[in-house]
This record gives C-alpha cells, sequence and structure tokens, in this order.
C-alpha cells in the first residue's frame, strides 16, 4: 500500500514528498516532528560568577598569592617600580592590604609564595632566589640555591623536603626545610613552572612543550 503525503497547515514545516510506502510515511512523520526546531528554544543560563577588585596598596606587579586562613593571606610580586612593595600581606580577608619590611638587598622578583602554618613562609623567584620567614613575613631570610634560574613554583613534599622549578628544565630540592638547596636531574631542558604534590606520595611537575613530569621522593 502507498500513501501520498502532502504538505499541509498541521505539518507546516513538510514540502510535498513523493508517494511513498506507508511505514516509511510514519517513520518519516515521526522523525521530523522529534527534530522540529522549537520555536522558543530554552537556553540554559551560565553561572553567576563576580569579582570586587580590591586595593593591593602597591603598583608593583603581582604574581603569586596564597591564603592560609580565611582572613590571613600574602601577595608577592616584581621588585619594580619600588623593591619594598614586592611583599605585602592582609589580616582581613583581603579587604586591606599592606606592606611587608623586606630586609633582603636582592632586588629580586618574586613568582611564588607558599606558607605553612601561621608563621613560616617561603617566596621563590628570579635569579634562584629562595627566603623563608619564621615570623609571619616581618623578616626574612635567604636560601643556598648555588643556582641563578628564574624560579616559578614551590612546594612542599613532606615535614623535611620541598621542591622547586624553574627555568631551563631546573628542579630544585631541599632536606632540611629549605636552609639548602641541591639540584636535580630532571631529562628536560624546557621550562617547568608548576609543582603539584598528592597525598600518596608522588609529586607532579609540569612545563613548556608538553612537559610533564613525575617523581616520588
Amino acid at each position: 500500500m502507498r500513501i501520498l503525503i502532502i504538505a499541509a497547515g498541521l505539518f507546516s514545516d513538510f514540502y510535498c514528498l513523493k508517494s511513498i510506502n506507508t511505514a516509511f510515511a510514519v517513520l518519516l512523520i515521526f522523525l521530523i516532528l522529534s527534530c522540529k526546531k522549537e520555536d522558543n528554544p530554552v537556553i540554559p543560563e551560565e553561572p553567576v560568577s563576580s569579582w570586587s577588585e580590591q586595593n593591593s596598596n602597591v603598583t608593583n606587579n603581582l604574581k603569586a598569592v596564597f591564603f592560609i586562613n580565611s582572613l590571613t593571606g600574602y601577595a608577592a610580586g616584581n621588585s619594580f617600580p619600588n623593591d619594598t612593595n614586592k611583599l605585602i600581606k592582609t589580616i582581613n580577608g583581603g579587604s586591606d592590604w599592606f606592606r611587608l619590611p623586606v630586609n633582603l638587598n636582592d632586588s629580586s622578583s618574586y613568582n611564588a609564595i607558599l606558607f605553612i602554618d601561621d608563621n613560616t613562609g617561603f617566596v621563590a623567584g628570579s635569579r634562584g632566589k629562595i627566603n623563608r620567614t619564621t615570623n609571619a613575613g616581618n623578616t626574612w631570610f635567604p636560601s643556598i640555591t648555588n643556582n641563578q634560574a628564574f624560579l616559578y613554583d614551590i612546594k612542599r613534599f613532606d615535614d623535611n623536603i620541598y621542591l622547586a622549578c624553574g627555568t631551563q628544565g631546573t628542579m630544585l630540592r631541599s632536606t632540611n626545610g629549605t636552609l639548602s638547596w641541591n639540584t636535580v636531574h630532571t631529562g628536560t631542558a624546557f621550562s617547568i613552572y608548576s609543582i603539584s604534590v598528592n597525598n600518596t606520595g608522588s609529586a607532579f611537575a609540569c612545563g613548556d612543550a608538553g612537559t610533564m613530569l613525575k617523581t616520588t621522593d
């Protein structure tokens, strides 16, 4: 049996079709109606997100921020235009920031900052500089790295071991709480920008040209 389907008001999207098999015609009508474009399609709403500007009280380029709790946080950045403005701190959740004293005349820029408790923290940056504070940022002490690489990140691997990474495949490792550092072989000459330590005793580092590294020690 064959049936002739002709465009009608009910099926306004249909054009005249040739005489076709009945079963095929029913299936075709079902498919067309199922795929028929909605006159007023529902567009899902994007989740609302908003940011408000905070007064950092400095004009230096800031490159890293770290909060140890909901109120206390630190930020670090370039030494230009003023070397005394590269470390700042907030104690009211970021509403206000004040400059931290920089007692080291190293003119280094800082790219990474890490605190492990209320008092002990570290900054890492240009010319292989890694500095440490044990009094909540009031004074800083240099670590011995014997390296001139531009450092991008610093992480704590365990209670004693710390890792820092930087340009040209640089990976530094400290086993005495950052007092001194040794350069470890990574097998790459590409810059390494970030380190992540998981809770299974492993650490990963990534960098240029798809570089991905892993260590368990």
